[in-house]
């Protein structure tokens, strides 16, 4: 009687598997597949390349003791590795085929070449929208107490 909780239990671990994604009967050989993909989408994207230029905008505000020391310990190509398991956590293989399709046609290269400098430009955009709801706010606050 008390085998029933644990056959529930384990068909609807199985029944959500298959609602998220088919899985192959093996696993190991659906898992390095699904990994060769994720590498290939960041090697196409150019991760390691956005990776060493993220790390060099961090370390340029820290004193240059600092940034020697963290240029020996972090490594960018470590960096992209690490953050495989997370594109595998997130995308199904048909999504990553799906975003390799588009990451190897002339937009997709497009995307890739202008990623960092849009990112940088509306990084800027949504600041000054902060700063200028901000001040009128504070102006705002300002007229209500009277300006105390």
């Amino acid at each position: 009687m008390q085998r029933w909780p644990i056959v529930i239990v384990c068909s609807l671990s199985v029944l959500t598997l298959a609602g998220e994604e088919r899985v192959p009967a093996d696993l190991q050989v659906y898992a390095r597949a699904k990994r060769a993909l994720v590498s290939e989408l960041l090697h196409v994207t150019h991760a390691q390349q956005q990776a060493e230029e993220m790390l060099e905008v961090m370390l340029r505000m820290l004193p240059d003791d600092v940034q020697r020391t963290l240029r020996d310990v972090l490594k960018p190509d470590e960096m992209v590795r690490e953050v495989i398991p997370v594109y595998e956590k997130y995308l199904t293989v048909e999504d990553l085929r799906a975003l390799l399709a588009f990451y190897r046609t002339p937009v997709g290269q497009k995307l890739v070449r202008i990623q960092p400098q849009l990112t940088k430009d509306a990084m800027i955009v949504m600041k000054a929208y902060a700063e200028r709801r901000i001040a009128a706010l504070m102006g705002t606050t300002q007229r209500s107490s009277g300006g105390h």
